[in-house]
């Protein structure tokens, strides 16, 4: 029912075309369907070539992540910043069509790590902000065939949006390219019922990321992943599910990530592992190895 992809993250960062030479074929090997893209500074890959070299090993690109670090902000920010922010998701859309990917996703709203208290009138000018300045991005998005999913983080990496129920409000009366991106690590910790919070974003969805509750692998955790996938299924779904997690051999990345102990035995079983739990799930067959 699902491509199952992942995120090189889960090797690497940054995501270069040196990293994806060495990552794509292993991956494919590894049997998974698809890969999610970061673009953590623009020109990190070369959308054309990284569009051959999937093909050329039976993979498609599932969606090219945002990344959010400190500098960009489309709320509570200079003009200058909300521009560049604003020209680095326009890159983000260009790079999704040329690859092929679907869907750009991420927090799109606010660097990841940056909280702050607001009151409820703070709150509705963020979300004004927010739209206001993703406006023309969208509109590009629309016109190229690309979707924005927006991420809800969980508290301590962010305050603008932590529950689908927030980031339904936050995305209101934008255009239908504009959704969300459902992250299980972050529902786990803030939704009391991730199951129904699922359910409510389902007309929403635009792309899913899955790790384990630890962000290790899936299945090594307390979620009800034969539950989430009845729900996503439910929800008429059919995009890829990506599992998403990190190294933490980068210094920066494993900060931002809070990866501070090994998630697995090693990342290669975290990722194949994890792979051969959500497919015994969707399947009915045997997890075992």
């Amino acid at each position: 029912m699902y491509a199952f992809g992942v995120n090189p993250w889960v090797w690497a960062s940054p995501v270069d075309d040196e990293a994806l030479a060495m990552l794509v074929p292993r991956i494919a090997a590894f049997g998974f369907d698809a890969v999610e893209l970061p673009i953590e500074q623009p020109g990190d890959w070369d959308p054309a070539r990284t569009r051959d070299l999937l093909a050329a090993h039976g993979l498609v690109a599932a969606a090219v992540c945002a990344v959010t670090p400190p500098g960009r902000e489309l709320v509570d920010a200079a003009p200058a910043v909300v521009e560049s922010t604003v020209d680095y998701l326009r890159g983000c859309v260009a790079s999704a069509a040329a690859v092929g990917a679907p869907c750009v996703g991420g927090p799109v709203y606010a660097s990841v790590g940056r909280t702050w208290r607001m009151s409820w009138a703070a709150r509705a000018a963020c979300h004004a902000d927010f739209r206001r300045a993703l406006a023309p991005v969208a509109e590009q998005a629309g016109e190229c065939g690309v979707s924005i999913g927006v991420e809800a983080l969980n508290r301590y990496e962010t305050s603008v949006v932590n529950t689908v129920a927030q980031t339904i409000e936050l995305i209101d009366g934008l255009p239908s390219s504009v959704g969300i991106m459902i992250d299980t690590y972050h529902m786990n910790i803030e939704e009391s019922d991730p199951y129904a919070a699922l359910a409510a974003a389902g007309p929403y969805v635009k792309h899913v990321q899955v790790s384990g509750t630890n962000r290790g692998a899936p299945g090594a955790d307390h979620f009800d992943w034969p539950r989430f996938f009845a729900v996503l299924g439910a929800t008429g779904y059919r995009g890829a599910v990506c599992i998403e997690s990190f190294t933490g051999e980068n210094d920066t990345i494993a900060t931002a990530a809070a990866i501070w102990r090994p998630l697995a035995p090693s990342q290669d079983r975290l990722a194949t592992d994890g792979l051969r739990h959500l497919r015994a799930v969707t399947t009915g067959a045997p997890a075992g190895g």
